[in-house]
Parts: C-alpha cells; sequence; structure tokens
C-alpha cells in the first residue's frame, strides 16, 4: 500500500508513512539526475541570493545604463529572486531516492521546461524586436538565452533521450502486511 488510508478509506499523500518501503532499479538508480539536480539546486541558491540581496549588482550586467535600475526593477528584480528559491524546492524534494522523490523529477522537468522555453522566447522576441530598448541589452537577453537553451536541451535529453536516468523503484513488501 504505497499511501497511509485514512477513516473513510482516503488516501492521505502526505504521510511520511505514505512513502513506504521501495527498491530502486540498480540499472536505474537516478544517480546522474540526483547530481544534476544537486547542481541545479545550488544554481539557483547562487543565483536568487544575488538577485534578493544584491539586485543593483545583478542588474547593472542586463541594462545600458544605470538609469535603467529603477526602484520598480530592483523590487521585481528581488521577487525574481524569491521564484529562483521557490523554483529550488521541486528540485530538493526530487533528490533523496524515495518513492516521492522519484516521482516528483519527471513533473519537475516538464514544469522547468515549459517556463524555460516561455523565458527563452520571450528574450530572443525582446533582443530581436526591440534590441536596446527592451530595458535589457540586446546582448543580457542573448545571454540569457544562451544560458537556458542548453538548461532546456539538457531536460528533454534526460526526459525522452535517457529516461532511465530519472530513476525507476519497485515497491518491497512491508512488514506485517
Amino acid at each position: 500500500m504505497p499511501y497511509t488510508i485514512q477513516p473513510g478509506g482516503y488516501i492521505d499523500p502526505t504521510s511520511s508513512a505514505s512513502s513506504g518501503p521501495v527498491e530502486v532499479d540498480p540499472s536505474a538508480p537516478g544517480s546522474v539526475m540526483r547530481y544534476a539536480l544537486g547542481f541545479e539546486t545550488m544554481a539557483n541558491a547562487i543565483g536568487g541570493t544575488w538577485m534578493v540581496f544584491f539586485p543593483q549588482t545583478f542588474l547593472s550586467m542586463l541594462v545600458n545604463s544605470s538609469s535603467d535600475i529603477t526602484p520598480t526593477a530592483v523590487t521585481w528584480t528581488q521577487v525574481t529572486g524569491a521564484l529562483v528559491y521557490a523554483l529550488a524546492t521541486p528540485l530538493i524534494l526530487g533528490i533523496p531516492n524515495t518513492r516521492r522523490g522519484i516521482e516528483s523529477r519527471a513533473p519537475t522537468y516538464y514544469t522547468l521546461a515549459a517556463g524555460e522555453v516561455g523565458v527563452v522566447a520571450v528574450a530572443l522576441y525582446k533582443a530581436f524586436v526591440f534590441g536596446d530598448d527592451s530595458g535589457w541589452s540586446r546582448n543580457a537577453l542573448l545571454a540569457a538565452s544562451a544560458v537556458l537553451a542548453p538548461t532546456l536541451a539538457w531536460r528533454f535529453y534526460v526526459l525522452f533521450g535517457k529516461p532511465e536516468w530519472i530513476g525507476r523503484y519497485r515497491e518491497t513488501a512491508r512488514k506485517g502486511q
């Protein structure tokens, strides 16, 4: 039984007992994915910290002149940094080789890939249609795309080319059942 059954037969997927024993497939232990999730978590922690606590420094790399660093831009950079922290949460939750960890990896990658598609599309649109008049420099927009495109390609490679890297498990019998 993978989840705790509550009175009335309802399933409680948040119960600590719901992660019952599993046996990780030795041919697909998820090690590559676990390292990738750990690396990306650290990158998000560094980037998020920079955006939240040093927004002017972060923005100075993106804009054409310091006059473009407005209070609104600073606030939105800090909000974006907070969202970067939030996006690290599913990465962290996917690191353990537990039922929940393994099951969360693919949905996490699909979700992050969807966001990266959107960010790359907007950045490229702004770079080629507005250029330096977008608020960011054209080079910063292209650099944002250049950073996210390989990450997006990695996600697609793992999801569609190497799904065994995500990891697999099978349930083991619980004692007393």
